[in-house]
């Protein structure tokens, strides 16, 4: 399995994640539920610590498919330009909620503020998961049909 592969499998754990964490946290805000909140915490940390291969498996397969034909170098670059933007906001939400869970963890309760935080921060990532991925989709993919 080469890496052009390999980030095509795992690049969908940052956006997917996102979203599922997003949700965790919101049904545990709605719902009342310490626990609940808590667990999305983890996940976003989760997302974080899985976004870093991603991006580097991204990087590391640029090598390979840009020299396939029909891959467009200017797609391939704003891909990169987004992905790196991304993992920032990505690294900054795990980071954020890694804080969290170790300053509130024991609370009965989470702080208002801080949960609007992370929903704010959780908002942005899945926007720009969401562009990068479009960005990411706009590369010819012909890794997947057997090529090296």
């Amino acid at each position: 399995m080469n890496p052009a592969y390999l980030h095509l499998i795992i690049n969908h754990f940052p956006v997917v994640g996102t979203f599922m964490a997003f949700l965790v946290l919101l049904l545990g805000w709605m719902g009342k539920k310490s626990a609940v909140q808590k667990t999305a915490l983890i996940l976003f940390v989760f997302v974080g610590l899985v976004s870093i291969p991603v991006y580097l498996s991204g990087n590391e397969a640029e090598e390979i498919v840009e020299k396939f034909p029909g891959v467009s170098h200017e797609a391939i670059e704003a891909h990169e330009d987004s992905a790196i933007v991304t993992l920032i906001f990505i690294e900054v939400l795990s980071l954020a909620s890694l804080m969290g869970f170790a300053l509130f963890g024991r609370r009965e309760k989470l702080p208002v503020g801080f949960l609007l935080t992370v929903v704010v921060l959780a908002i942005s990532v899945a926007i720009l998961t969401a562009k990068t991925s479009n960005l990411g989709g706009k590369i010819h993919h012909s890794q997947e049909m057997g090529g090296t």
